[in-house]
C-alpha cells in the first residue's frame, strides 16, 4: 500500500502505530520506501512508538508487537 506524503510525522507515526496493533510486521526498508522517508527515519519512529508499546525486532529491520 502506498500512502503518498504526509503533511506531519505524526501521520506516519500514527500509521505505523495502527499496523502494529493489526498485527503487521514493519520491515523499515519497505516502510521507508512506502513514506518516502530513510531508514534512520522510520528508526526514529519506531523507538517513540516503543516507549508506548512493547515492540520487538524479529531480525535485521523487522519489528512487531509483542505477544
Amino acid at each position: 500500500m502506498i500512502y503518498g506524503k504526509h503533511k506531519t510525522p505524526v501521520d506516519r507515526i500514527l500509521i505505523i502505530f495502527k499496523k502494529f496493533y493489526d498485527k503487521e510486521h514493519i520491515d523499515i526498508y519497505v516502510a521507508a520506501e512506502e513514506f518516502n522517508v530513510s531508514t534512520r527515519t522510520i528508526l526514529r519512529d519506531i523507538k517513540i512508538i516503543k516507549k508506548i508499546i512493547p515492540i520487538k525486532n524479529n531480525r535485521k529491520g523487522d519489528y512487531s508487537l509483542t505477544e
